[in-house]
């Protein structure tokens, strides 16, 4: 079966940007001096095709992984469109595509994806620190999602910096921006509910650590979903992964199942120790449990007797007033 696939082509800025890709249509960039990130997570990647190149009249199919989560490209022309052969797929079909814009060597191409279902935190270190790395936190597409960073240098020169970059009036542009603390390590946090990412800098070839922690307030409960890794890049369709020089350790990770588990826990204790406190003093005779519950101690004394009536034994007196006492019968010489 042939699909004739109408192009739709389109000029990108910077920042971030959800577009919709129809079956019968496919989404062609041309990127200026332009890398993108593209999240992939929000849906099969069998259901998508993505071919790149410099030459658009030679397009190659970037081949994409069962587990592949996220990719940048930087080849000047993209093309996006939907899989013809996927089941899913009908005339009119359309899938939400989320993805960064960003200038070519903005992060040195040192990206690395963060990826948490509720909290997650790490140390990381560089022996000899590019100039620029940048972490991306994966997208939750579903709804805006209310997340927290903290990032704390700890052995860090004195330029070390972190920039949060946000997408504002077709760019990208710094919201928040954290520097080393010469008078020792401090956390700078940042809340948002919008897509963003995180430029670091620092002097090329010196030692960097720091620690990161992210927190989402997800609300579907799942298994532990977290951790750091190295973004792929798209050489001449295939994915290829840059040798990384980041050293990671103490890493955490926190799920629903951990929180719920947590109040849980608090809460049965709660219900132990009063239940303790409550015999002990019912105990010392300090709290009678009878007055706590709203009734007198009176209360319990006749309920055997209320449990099993008295028998009637007015029958029993008239059969003795009937009988016939004489003297023969019965000695009443008093004794």
């Amino acid at each position: 079966m042939l699909f004739n696939l109408l192009s739709l082509s389109i000029s990108i800025p910077n920042g971030f940007h959800s577009i919709g890709v129809q079956s019968d249509h496919s989404l062609s960039i041309e990127l200026e001096d332009q890398a993108m990130v593209l999240f992939l997570d929000d849906f099969k990647t069998s259901t998508l095709i993505v071919e790149a190149s410099n030459d658009p009249s030679q397009m190659i199919q970037v081949q994409l992984k069962l587990a592949t989560r996220i990719i940048q490209i930087s080849e000047r022309f993209v093309r996006i469109s939907l899989s013809p052969n996927n089941y899913q797929n009908s005339h009119g079909k359309k899938i939400e595509v989320y993805f960064w814009v960003i200038p070519s060597n903005y992060c040195d191409d040192l990206l690395y994806s963060i990826s948490a279902k509720y909290k997650m935190g790490f140390e990381f270190n560089f022996q000899n620190s590019p100039s620029d790395f940048c972490f991306f936190p994966l997208i939750f597409t579903d709804s805006k999602l209310k997340s927290q960073t903290i990032i704390r240098f700890i052995n860090s020169s004195s330029t070390s910096r972190a920039d949060f970059v946000k997408s504002q009036n077709q760019n990208i542009e710094i919201s928040q921006s954290c520097k080393n603390d010469s008078k020792g390590p401090s956390d700078c946090k940042h809340s948002t509910e919008e897509p963003f990412f995180i430029k670091f800098h620092e002097n090329s070839n010196s030692y960097f650590s720091a620690a990161f922690s992210h927190t989402l307030a997800y609300f579907q409960i799942s298994s532990n979903d977290c951790g750091i890794d190295t973004i792929q890049k798209s050489v001449n369709g295939t994915l290829v992964d840059f040798k990384s020089p980041i050293n990671v350790e103490n890493t955490f990770c926190k799920n629903q199942y951990d929180k719920l588990i947590h109040f849980l826990l608090i809460f049965i204790n709660i219900l132990l120790f009063g239940g303790l406190v409550v015999i002990l003093l019912h105990h010392c005779g300090i709290l009678r449990c009878h007055s706590v519950l709203g009734f007198s101690r009176g209360a319990f004394r006749f309920r055997k007797y209320k449990a099993r009536p008295i028998e009637d034994t007015s029958g029993d007196r008239e059969m003795l007033g009937s009988i016939e006492i004489t003297g023969d019968d019965v000695d009443l010489t008093t004794i």
